[in-house]
């Protein structure tokens, strides 16, 4: 069984969009109580960026 952080190793090395769409939806950002997602290759690369603003006015 592959865990999660195997699979954001995948991800980093085939760049398969189909996993972000996946499982990076609203409710998971609203379920972690967080605002973004950055994803980083082992050189320390961004691969991979988002962030929401959730604040409320």
């Amino acid at each position: 069984m592959i865990t999660p952080f195997g699979m954001i190793h995948i991800y980093v090395e085939n760049r398969d969009n189909k996993y972000i769409t996946n499982n990076f939806v609203q409710d998971t950002y609203t379920s972690l109580n967080i605002n973004g997602i950055h994803i980083y290759d082992k050189q320390g690369v961004l691969v991979w960026v988002k962030t929401l603003n959730n604040s409320k006015k």
